[in-house]
């Protein structure tokens, strides 16, 4: 058998492999392309949460402005347990 018929049943056996590693790469691009998304979501949330107001997944406020400090039943319902 010729180096070039070794070569061709060679490529022939590891073409699915090469797609396989292609579909693994995007897959993998996807999945940390949703991590980030979902990481800024949770940046967004905790903010949120520690400035008392409602924040998009963009950053700007979305809801009023909490003053904890006003009202004294309003303060058990956000103290940590």
């Amino acid at each position: 058998m010729s180096q070039a018929q070794e070569r061709e049943i060679a490529e022939a056996i590891f073409e699915p492999t090469r797609e396989e590693i292609k579909d693994a790469i995007r897959l993998e691009e996807e999945r940390r392309a949703a991590l980030v998304k979902n990481l800024d979501r949770l940046r967004a949330l905790r903010l949120a949460r520690d400035q008392g107001g409602r924040f998009g997944p963009d950053g700007n406020q979305i809801g009023p402005d909490l003053d904890r400090s006003r009202n004294f039943s309003d303060q058990w319902m956000f103290s940590s347990r």
